[in-house]
């Protein structure tokens, strides 16, 4: 994938209400070719929205919308109707058609094309993805997963230049949805197909994307790798959506902050001297023995949680006015009221400017 590719899809400073109430505000962003971005937001932060605009399905109020480097969509005025924009959309509740079978929901899109195209797409698609055995069934006689290969080979027939996932696999169980949306992105990637999938799901945009996009409060905050964004995250907000973190006062001295665990090297200047230090759970570090490199803070345990191969402890220490907490993968043996020293890994430390009240 080349940075230097034109983009399949483009949108520039779009906006939208709802009455009164801005859900997006001058919202900006592209998708290149072959290439699965996630809009990653809580809920109501109008991700959904964003993707049923661009469909065609919401009219777009202001801004732009380019597709192939054609416009599609202007200042409320719609150039290229939903059913002419080449966009596959598979819905979160699936939306497909109770009464005709899986066939007929397949070919739905294809109405324009002859007989024989349409048999020779139909069946390269249900071969390719598993469900040529149930053509003559109806929606309602399928199980979550086949329900959701449907609709994928729906949104496929038409050969579409961009998919749009609202929220695909939120539906089923965690096995079946790890299995499913494998599946998915598999086909999608296979077929050339740009993505853009919405998500409320950290863990599903770092495992299937190649860029996240991060909205809140009716904008882009951040974007970039999920690697980029995991460990440089650019305030607490993208910082928290992706683990539990703790926070902590810190107090820039020259290139450190120093803080309650100890100190952090800092390469750029702040506006302020006393600053916040967020550390993930999984970031801080705990030992039954004292290392003044690294466990050089007593804390006490104030509870022990086992969960597989992890271990969530939250630690008292004097002095500080909330309990600290450590996402463990190596277990230590410990139970409440035990001392214990206190550390934390850098790699999971971020400083950021105390937010205006």
């Amino acid at each position: 994938m080349s940075n230097n590719s034109n983009p399949i899809l483009k949108i520039d400073n779009i906006s939208h209400k709802f009455g009164k109430f801005e859900i997006i505000n001058n919202l900006s962003l592209e998708v290149l070719p072959n290439e699965i971005i996630c809009l990653l937001g809580p809920s109501g932060s109008g991700k959904s929205t964003i993707l049923r605009i661009i469909a065609g399905l919401e009219k777009l109020q202001k801004g732009k919308i380019y597709l192939n480097n054609k416009i599609i969509s202007t200042n409320d005025f719609d150039y290229i109707q939903p059913e002419d924009r080449e966009i596959g959309f598979v819905f979160q509740d699936l939306a497909l058609f109770p009464h005709l079978n899986v066939e007929d929901n397949i070919n739905y899109g294809l109405n324009k094309i002859n007989k024989e195209i349409k048999k020779q797409v139909y069946n390269s698609l249900v071969n390719k993805i598993g469900i040529q055995h149930l053509g003559k069934k109806y929606p309602h006689e399928l199980s979550g997963g086949e329900q959701q290969r449907v609709a994928l080979a729906r949104a496929l027939a038409p050969n579409p230049k961009l998919m749009l996932l609202d929220e695909p696999f939120s539906d089923l169980d965690t096995r079946l949805r790890e299995k499913i949306r494998e599946e998915t992105i598999s086909i999608l990637k296979s077929n050339n197909t740009p993505v853009l999938l919405v998500t409320h799901d950290p863990n599903e945009a770092m495992l299937v994307s190649d860029k996240i996009i991060i909205i809140n409060n009716k904008q882009k905050i951040q974007e970039g790798s999920s690697e980029d964004i995991y460990f440089k995250p650019k305030n607490k907000f993208v910082a928290s959506f992706f683990s539990d973190i703790n926070i902590f006062s810190g107090l820039v001295n020259e290139s450190k902050v120093n803080f309650l665990l100890g100190g952090v090297n800092i390469n750029k200047n702040y506006s302020q001297k006393e600053v916040e230090v967020v550390i993930r759970t999984e970031g801080v570090k705990i030992n039954n023995i004292k290392d003044e490199s690294i466990f050089n803070v007593e804390g006490e345990i104030s509870s022990v949680k086992n969960v597989g191969i992890y271990q969530y402890v939250n630690i008292k220490i004097n002095g500080h006015p909330y309990l600290i907490s450590a996402k463990l993968t190596d277990r230590l043996n410990i139970v409440k009221n035990s001392k214990v020293w206190v550390g934390f890994d850098p790699r999971f430390a971020f400083i950021f400017e105390k937010e205006k009240l």
